[in-house]
Order: structure tokens, then C-alpha cells, then sequence
């Protein structure tokens, strides 16, 4: 997906993208100029991986989004073991999923922002996130920009974590934002349990400048 323009994924009527890799960026799509990203009505997205960023989606300055995905499980990649913007420029979502299932990556195992001012993040309206992990920093979300991440209406949120270092932090989510401030927005959770971070917040943690709502 060179340029702008739009790449679209939609299966109608549910089916597995499953088993893609690359090297670089996005194992399954690549966006690196302005092109925006969606995945629609997949029912299984899983073990898709990028060496670099994206498990399964890249966008640098597009949006992506990942709508209606049953279950979105075993996928990595070291930045964003699912999808990877790396200059968050418009609303970038994974939302309407059933299961969100340990998907894995250094930063963020599931959703990750590069280090540009952005806008939205969505992650809402989610029945099950569960056993994501990072090996640093974002079990589930790891943004670094000046972005506002809303996680609203996932009514499940457990077993995520970051522990492969003394210095990992947010076991769901981690802004670090320590050069310009990010707001992390938790609403309508229903269940939140079980959530782990070796260096700090085992939900949320917030580097030096940010705030949580």
C-alpha cells in the first residue's frame, strides 16, 4: 500500500488470515506513506509476524483499523505484535472483536504508536483481552506520542503483562510520553484482574508526563 489511498481486507463472511510474515514492517500489510488500513469481518486473524513492527498491520502516517475480527491471537512482531502506526496521524482502532489472545511483542503486544503526535487511539468494545504480553514495556497498548488512547466497553481484561525486565512497565498499557503528554482514558471495564508489570502499574503506567482518566 504505497502512497495514499485505501487497503482494504474484507472477508464478508468470516475467514483466517493466518501464517503471513516479513522481515521488515507488517506482515501482513505495509503502508508506508499516507495510506490508511482495514481488516473487516475476519473470523480468525492468527500467527502472522513482522521482524520489525506489526504482526499483521503497518501504517506510518495512514490510519488502520481493525473491526469485527472474532479472534486476533498469536501474532508478534518487536513493536506492536498486531499493528504498528509509526506516526500516529489519524484515529487508529481495533474494535468489535470477541477474543484479543496472546499476541506478543518487545513493545506493545498488541497495539503500538511510534513517537509523533498523533490524535485517537481506540481500543473499545472488546469482550476478552487476555494473556497479551510484552518482553519490555505494554502488555497490550504501548504508545509513545501525543495521542489520547480511549480502552472503553472491553468487558475482560486479564493475564497481560510486562516481565521480561526489572524496567517493564504496564501490564495493559504504557504511554511513554515523557517529552510531550499522552492521556490514557479507561471506561466501561468490566472485569480488570490479574495484570502484571515487573517495573510498575500493572494496569497503567504513565511515564512523567501524561494523565489517566
Amino acid at each position: 500500500c504505497a502512497g495514499g489511498g485505501l487497503c482494504r481486507i474484507d472477508a464478508r463472511y468470516g475467514s483466517v488470515l493466518g501464517g503471513n510474515t516479513a522481515l521488515g514492517l507488517g506482515g501482513v500489510t505495509y503502508a508506508p506513506g499516507s495510506a490508511d488500513v482495514e481488516l473487516v469481518n475476519l473470523a480468525v486473524v492468527e500467527y502472522n509476524s513482522a521482524v520489525s513492527g506489526g504482526g499483521v498491520v503497518y501504517v506510518y502516517q495512514g490510519a488502520f483499523s481493525i473491526e469485527f475480527c472474532h479472534t486476533v491471537q498469536f501474532n508478534s512482531a518487536q513493536f506492536g505484535g498486531v499493528a504498528y502506526s509509526g506516526e500516529l496521524g489519524r484515529t487508529c482502532a481495533l474494535r468489535y472483536s470477541e477474543l484479543i489472545y496472546r499476541n506478543d511483542a518487545d513493545f506493545g503486544g498488541v497495539l503500538a504508536v511510534g513517537s509523533a503526535a498523533g490524535e485517537f487511539l481506540e481500543f473499545t468494545d472488546t469482550a476478552y483481552v487476555v494473556d497479551n504480553s510484552a518482553t519490555f514495556s505494554g502488555g497490550v497498548v504501548y504508545f509513545a506520542s501525543r495521542a489520547v488512547l480511549f480502552m472503553t466497553n472491553v468487558r475482560n481484561v486479564y493475564g497481560n503483562s510486562a516481565v521480561g525486565d526489572p524496567n517493564s512497565y504496564g501490564g495493559v498499557v504504557y504511554a511513554a510520553t515523557s517529552t510531550s503528554a499522552g492521556i490514557v482514558i479507561l471506561s466501561y471495564l468490566e472485569y480488570v484482574g490479574g495484570n502484571r508489570a515487573l517495573g510498575g502499574g500493572g494496569v497503567v503506567a504513565v511515564d512523567q508526563v501524561g494523565a489517566i482518566v
